[in-house]
């Protein structure tokens, strides 16, 4: 019995080569995957249509599940390997780092610039 190709979507092989060219470890890159599945799950849709008005209902509901504890204690919005345990800050500014080049931002960025560029 042969098994039929899987096929992916597009962005999910875009994201996996760009993880294999990082050289990243294949559990994070399974990780990372895991995330952004469950972000579209979120969405109803692409992940790469998200707007920002999408980005505010993922911090209310993730407000929200935290505080109905439906998320572990602490409740990572990006878990590392092991859920109870947060992604590395490394894995993150790599993370960070790569979308920014991905969305072709040339300006010096670093995480901290989030926080200002979403502040409310």
């Amino acid at each position: 019995m042969t098994q039929s190709p899987q096929t992916i979507s597009p962005l999910r092989q875009r994201m996996i080569d760009d993880m294999s060219l990082r050289k990243l470890n294949p559990t994070t890159q399974k990780q990372y995957i895991r995330s952004v599945k469950i972000f579209t799950q979120f969405l109803g849709r692409s992940p790469d249509t998200a707007t920002v008005e999408d980005l505010r209902l993922l911090r209310q509901w993730w407000r929200l599940a935290q505080a109905e504890r439906k998320m572990l204690k602490g409740g990572w919005l990006f878990p590392g390997q092991n859920p109870v345990n947060p992604m590395s800050t490394r894995q993150f500014r790599r993370a960070f780092h790569a979308s920014a080049r991905v969305a072709g931002i040339n300006k010096r960025v670093s995480l901290h610039s989030l926080r200002h560029a979403f502040a409310i």
